[in-house]
């Protein structure tokens, strides 16, 4: 009787909880390929480079990240600064939230730099430990002599550590 007693409480019992998933590391490098596409000049293509740090865990990430973008005689360099919120999706997929500030200079048949914003939503995927892929298309308004407006989009491979 006990050893019915026994198995029916082993019978059940919940499943033992599975482990959880790794976190993505908490600092990250990458380079890859930038587009962009202002709603007052031509398309443009180049690189993107980004350095990412969790500074608060699994509530706030910063990005400082960096683009080359050429197009129709000109190109555009930019940095930008941007708070993140992150939500882990599924086991290796992360989504983020973002804004911050943005400096955009431009070199070509004028010479020009500006100060602005831009929101972004970064998708990042870590099918590895330190290892992982990530897609970030943005919005800018760059206060120039009046507002202008930027869609852009970046791809590539990313490192953790």
């Amino acid at each position: 009787m006990t050893a019915l007693l026994a198995l029916a409480l082993f019978a059940a019992a919940p499943p033992p909880a599975a482990p959880l998933p790794p976190p993505d590391p908490p600092r990250a490098f990458a380079a890859g390929a930038g587009a962009a596409v202002d709603l007052d000049a031509p398309r443009g293509a180049g690189v993107a480079l980004f350095v990412e740090y969790e500074a608060l865990d699994e509530l706030l990430e910063l990005e400082l990240g960096g683009q080359e973008i050429g197009a129709a005689g000109r190109r555009e360099f930019s940095g930008d600064l941007i708070a993140k919120w992150p939500r882990r999706v599924a086991t290796h997929l992360e989504l983020m939230v973002g804004a911050g500030p943005t400096l955009v200079a431009e070199r070509g048949a004028k010479h020009t730099t500006a100060l602005g914003l831009q929101a972004a939503i970064d998708l990042m995927w870590w099918p590895r430990p330190r290892l992982g892929f990530w897609v970030e298309p943005t919005y800018e308004v760059l206060l120039r002599s009046g507002p202008a407006g930027a869609l852009g989009c970046t791809v590539g491979p990313m490192v953790g550590w």
